[in-house]
């Protein structure tokens, strides 16, 4: 269901995306399957087969969906070889990598300060 374009909800992710671009960080990496798939592209499994064996659970749609909004932000790269059939592969871009670090950092601390419920 798509957001109606006058919600608040909408007005509110606007103000707080153009009042720190932290939020926006945090919108587009806290989306469900991007770090996973980011760092998976980081293990050099890059191509698309690859990356649907390795996330169970997935829907084609919504990883080309993912794989397309990490191309637009500019996190990843994607080569098409020219060769029957067709054969396309992901890697990260320096800014992916960078981002990468971070996100390596995030989960150490993670590890140490959040505690995770088995239940």
């Amino acid at each position: 269901m798509a957001k109606k374009s006058n919600s608040s909800n909408q007005a509110n992710e606007l103000l707080l995306e153009e009042r720190c671009v932290l939020n926006k960080v945090l919108k587009l990496t806290g989306k469900r399957w991007l770090a996973e798939i980011l760092l998976l592209i980081e293990a050099d499994v890059n191509r698309f087969s690859q990356l649907k064996a390795n996330l169970k659970g997935i829907s084609d749609n919504v990883l080309s969906a993912n794989l397309n909004e990490l191309l637009k932000a500019e996190l990843l790269t994607k080569t098409i070889y020219q060769q029957v059939p067709l054969k396309v592969e992901y890697h990260l871009s320096s800014s992916g990598r960078e981002l990468i670090i971070l996100l390596h950092g995030l989960c150490n601390w993670g590890k140490e300060n959040v505690e995770v419920d088995v239940n």
